[in-house]
């Protein structure tokens, strides 16, 4: 079967929402499903920063908590646009107001 190697925004957008749900922590599901929520299902997050939103997904549930708990510094990876600092600062509002 042909494999789409770059497929068009809504589609990538909808994968990536979905791959939120599929973590090893229940509480890194919950965080990043909260967060798509709250990006739209990522329609707010631009086309130029769903390949950093990508790898920050694909990143292992423990280095992505000592990421957004400032356990680790943010790799340069990760620093490209805005959506790790916006996962950052929704992750802290979303652990005080009782979300993980």
């Amino acid at each position: 079967p042909a494999t789409v190697k770059n497929p068009p925004p809504p589609i990538h957008r909808k994968r990536l929402v979905y791959s939120c749900g599929k973590r090893g922590w229940a509480e890194m599901a919950s965080l990043l499903q909260a967060f798509a929520d709250h990006t739209g299902g990522f329609e707010d997050v631009g086309e130029d920063e769903l390949p950093t939103l990508e790898r920050i997904l694909l990143a292992d549930d423990l280095f992505l908590m000592a990421l957004l708990s400032g356990k680790k510094e943010v790799p340069e990876e990760f620093a490209g646009g805005s959506v790790m600092d916006r996962l950052m600062s929704f992750s802290k509002t979303w652990r005080a107001g009782g979300g993980g």
